[in-house]
């Protein structure tokens, strides 16, 4: 049985240039910014939180909608897009790859 993590309460979006980067890298390189803002939205007011992140100061979830997953800082209900992932098969390839990269430094 999976324990669900509870969702951020959010009232405000910021999307990072580095988001809309990676964005354009991962997902689509064509797709208009209106467009990428919608679906980043989309994800944040819909999304399933995969898992948190306590890296910095303020807590970060990765959510995950329709096949794409995303990284954002909440602080007071204002939610900072910081990455996209992109799709879940390239977002659990890229972390396998953190780990094997941690793995060989600690041996």
């Amino acid at each position: 049985m999976q324990k669900t993590i509870q969702r951020p309460r959010i009232n405000s979006v910021f999307i990072t240039p580095h988001a809309y980067e990676r964005y354009y890298d991962r997902v689509d390189a064509e797709a208009p910014k209106s467009e990428i803002t919608e679906t980043i939205k989309e994800i944040i007011k819909h999304g399933e939180v995969i898992y948190t992140k306590h890296s910095g100061p303020h807590k970060e979830y990765v959510l995950k909608y329709n096949g794409l997953e995303i990284l954002a800082e909440v602080q007071n209900a204002k939610a900072t897009v910081i990455t996209c992932y992109g799709y879940s098969d390239y977002a659990k390839w890229y972390r396998r790859q953190e780990y094997f990269d941690r793995r060989s430094y600690c041996s």
